[in-house]
């Protein structure tokens, strides 16, 4: 498969942009790696947790990408969910219904349950409380 300057194949740059019904069409398509990551760790789940493309993560999950894959700077998809709108909450709950582990810390000494722990008025502490 062919790479971009930054390390990104088809099926991330789709994700980067947003193109939803493109991504899926890749993953489904079984022409790629799904934990396959650029030069800076990104891989397909962490940007579309980022992106709040829920169905995108969804379609990934179901087809076996790793939840718990560490980027460059050591964190897991989930970390990338946090944020406060509606599609944040049904990603981080789609991730944690896949296993995703909280308490994975990243190069900075920080994991989600420390961070969202720390601040009771988080958006999604309510939602995290009892993985705390």
């Amino acid at each position: 498969m062919s790479r971009d300057r930054d390390g990104r194949n088809e099926l991330l740059n789709a994700i980067f942009r947003k193109d939803v019904d493109l991504s899926i069409e890749l993953i489904e398509s079984g022409n790629f790696d799904l934990d396959e990551q650029d030069n800076n760790g990104y891989a397909p789940i962490h940007a579309a947790a980022q992106y709040q493309l829920v169905s995108v993560v969804d379609r990934l999950l179901l087809c076996g990408a790793s939840v718990n894959l560490l980027d460059e700077w050591g964190n897991p998809p989930i970390q990338r969910a946090l944020g406060n709108k509606p599609e944040n909450a049904l990603i981080i709950s789609k991730l944690l219904e896949a296993g995703a582990d909280i308490h994975i810390q990243n190069k900075s000494g920080n994991s989600v349950a420390t961070h969202v722990g720390k601040l009771k008025n988080h958006p999604n502490y309510e939602q995290l409380q009892s993985y705390l």
